[in-house]
């Protein structure tokens, strides 16, 4: 997963091979708006890469499960294609928490 607009923002990608939790934390005392991108985790150590797959190669569901009290509700649902990020904005010190479940297609 890869992070950018935003220098204070941490995202934190907790792969499986059908389900993924990503949270998105902002470090700093102002809002961010920031693009989220799928790519090859390569942070996984290499004997735990299989049981996520290739999940930069999936398509993806995002259902928001929880943010702070500095957000409000993002998105309903959306799909994290290859290739295609989404967006998310958080507020000062916020916090989002998401649930991505893999599409059989």
């Amino acid at each position: 997963m890869v992070v950018t607009g935003d220098a204070a923002v941490v995202g934190m990608l907790r792969p499986g091979h059908n389900q993924a939790i990503l949270a998105l934390v902002q470090f700093a005392d102002r809002p961010a708006m920031v693009a989220i991108s799928l790519a090859a985790p390569e942070d996984v150590p290499a004997v735990e890469r299989a049981a996520a797959g290739s999940p930069e190669t999936q398509i993806w569901a995002i259902t928001e499960l929880m943010h702070s009290m500095a957000d409000g509700p993002s998105l309903k649902q959306a799909a994290l294609r290859p290739g295609v990020g989404f967006s998310a904005d958080l507020g000062p010190y916020g916090f989002r928490i998401y649930k991505l479940t893999r599409v059989v297609s």
